[in-house]
């Protein structure tokens, strides 16, 4: 077939990796070269980035094709430098999913990540969840919405790239 692999996603819980999460990271790592892709990592509470980095080079592969997702769910602009330093790329991707930690916070991280020089470990991008196992998930779509109104994709471009610009950072 013509059709091939974009990108190896798999995840990690919150706080620590279990065996089977180990496993699956590893395996994502040994796909990579075969599939000539790169690897986005979930992460819950912005935590296992480190672990997960050990993984990836573990299995051989350097720290520049795993993308750690889900980076500005906390106030922790040290952790986030820390996964840049080691040449992971950190991904700033959850703008609008308040319930976690506001804009503005991931906003003045993202400033601190670009003014200690790591424009070129940083991704900013939008996730975004419709469905979880078949579900609307642990709330219900309206609920949804006024816990997080600005938790959709348009959110990044309409609110947060303008205010990027207001703090200085260029296109």
């Amino acid at each position: 077939t013509v059709i091939r692999c974009g990108i190896i996603k798999g995840s990690t819980g919150a706080g620590k990796v279990c065996e089977s999460d180990r496993k699956i990271r590893a395996a994502a790592a040994r796909a990579a070269p075969a599939t000539g892709t790169a690897i986005l990592s979930h992460t819950e509470r912005s935590s296992c980035g480190h672990e997960q980095i050990d993984i990836v080079t573990g299995e051989g592969l350097d720290a520049a094709q795993l993308l750690v997702g889900h980076c500005c769910g906390a106030d922790n602009p040290g952790y986030q430098q820390s996964l840049a330093k080691r040449g992971a790329y950190v991904g700033f991707d959850r703008f609008g999913a308040e319930l976690e930690i506001a804009d503005e916070i991931r906003m003045r991280n993202l400033k601190a990540m670009l003014d200690v020089g790591h424009l070129d470990r940083v991704m900013v991008s939008h996730d975004s969840v419709n469905c979880w196992m078949g579900s609307r998930g642990p709330m219900s779509e309206a609920e949804l919405r006024a816990a997080m109104p600005s938790w959709n994709v348009t959110h990044i471009f309409d609110n947060i790239f303008p205010k990027r610009e207001d703090m200085g950072v260029a296109r």
